[in-house]
């Protein structure tokens, strides 16, 4: 019997739809790599959730995917010589992590942080070394511990084609006890060897994705970016000692306000550790297919600056205060991991997975494209390719000098708005 109008215009729209569906599925990447990101998982046993989370993860991963531990692996100073009455515990705490990735079919890669480096004390480069030996013998593998021997680094390391891991230890940079120098087997020996050897490996991978990876964060919105809550200003002693709730304004504001401004060595805000971070977001936005991921800030954080993604994941095993700040993209303060996928188009996206109480089995948080577009690569005889500028585009001199009003207040002007100010440049091809 002939289809009815009604019929007729039924089936014109399932054949509509179906060719949408299937065109749109059609379309969608697959996945090449996945990049698993966790740090300062230093005390599992408060974070059991989460390992269980990320372990079932790995598990559908696979080979094409790496695990990173991020730094600050043992709490509170790394792993101690045998004969050290808490060795048993702090190999406790690193097993329970490394035990994640038993069975994994992934690369796992353990990078030192600063509790690692026994919150940078004299003791901290040997303590280093006992953590690379635990990890190496865990798992009978030489390269899962990363950079080697206390050694600054920067490493290379291949993923997938077109994607590039650079390891490098920022602590290395900021300890100031003994650690292994000009008189070491390491292939770079100071900071200046160090920095430019990273600019060299962006410059060599620049038709590449690369992962830039460290414990250290370039930007955050969290205590080690100066940012910190009121409640902190009006009872300062809670920090140090849990439950100890005595109002102390104004005094209580100095604490803050010192780390904040000039700040810790191992806070955003100190003159070495800005400068490191100034060098190489310079080298960065040279290099713009790169992502710079950390942890060292207790929270989950993407942020985004002048093109460049900066992912923080220091929630392995505690959160504390953070707050989304100019250039967030999204920022949390609860323990968990994040996860980047590079897609076989060359595209990449992340995504950030938390745990807490009203999800103890875990849920996805946020989830973002970092990069739409495949890399072009640079023309070749056998490859020409046009392409087209504009005339002229905006750029400004320098925004390390931008500084809000209490900055403004304490440290002056200094010519911040002319250094901000953006002008038009030619483009020279």
């Amino acid at each position: 019997r002939l289809c009815t109008i009604d019929c007729r215009l039924f089936l014109i729209f399932f054949l509509l739809n179906t060719s949408i569906f299937y065109n749109s599925f059609a379309q969608q990447p697959s996945i090449s790599h996945s990049i698993f990101l966790i740090g300062d998982a230093g005390e599992p046993d408060e974070a059991a959730d989460n390992l269980s989370l990320l372990k079932r993860h790995l598990e559908v991963a696979g080979e094409n995917s790496s695990l990173i531990f991020l730094g600050d692996n043992i709490y509170p100073v790394g792993l101690g010589d045998k004969g050290n009455p808490n060795r048993a515990l702090q190999e406790h705490k690193l097993r329970l992590q490394l035990e994640v990735a038993k069975g994994y079919k992934g690369n796992t890669f353990v990078i030192p942080g600063n509790h690692d480096w026994a919150r940078g004390k004299q003791e901290g480069w040997q303590h280093v070394l006992n953590q690379q030996k635990f990890v190496t013998d865990f798992f009978q593998n030489e390269n899962v511990f990363q950079p080697n021997d206390g050694c600054p680094g920067p490493v290379e390391i291949e993923l997938s084609a077109g994607l590039w891991l650079i390891i490098f230890d920022m602590q290395w940079l900021l300890h100031k006890f003994n650690k292994p120098g000009e008189e070491s087997a390491c292939e770079f020996k100071n900071p200046v060897e160090i920095l430019s050897e990273i600019d060299n490996l962006l410059a060599k991978h620049k038709d590449d994705r690369v992962i830039l990876a460290s414990h250290h964060p370039l930007y955050s919105y969290g205590l080690h970016g100066g940012r910190y809550p009121l409640k902190d200003h009006i009872f300062p002693l809670a920090e140090a000692k849990k439950g100890l709730y005595i109002p102390l304004p104004v005094i209580g504001s100095i604490y803050p306000l010192y780390r904040s401004t000039i700040g810790n060595i191992q806070d955003i805000p100190h003159p070495t550790y800005k400068a490191i971070r100034n060098t190489i977001e310079g080298y960065l936005k040279k290099h713009k297919n790169a992502v710079y991921v950390a942890g060292h800030e207790h929270s989950l954080q993407h942020i985004q600056k002048e093109g460049i993604n900066y992912i923080v994941s220091g929630s392995g095993s505690k959160a504390t205060h953070v707050k989304n700040g100019k250039y967030s993209k999204f920022s949390a303060s609860k323990t968990g991991f994040s996860k980047i996928d590079f897609m076989e188009d060359g595209s990449m996206k992340t995504e950030y997975w938390m745990v807490d109480e009203e999800y103890p089995k875990g849920k996805k948080a946020y989830e973002s494209v970092l990069f739409e577009k495949k890399i072009l690569k640079a023309p070749t005889k056998q490859n020409p390719q046009q392409t087209t500028f504009d005339k002229t585009v905006k750029e400004k001199a320098s925004s390390q000098y931008d500084g809000g009003e209490l900055k403004r207040a304490l440290l002056g002007k200094n010519y911040r708005d002319v250094w901000s100010k953006e002008i038009d440049v030619e483009v020279f091809d």
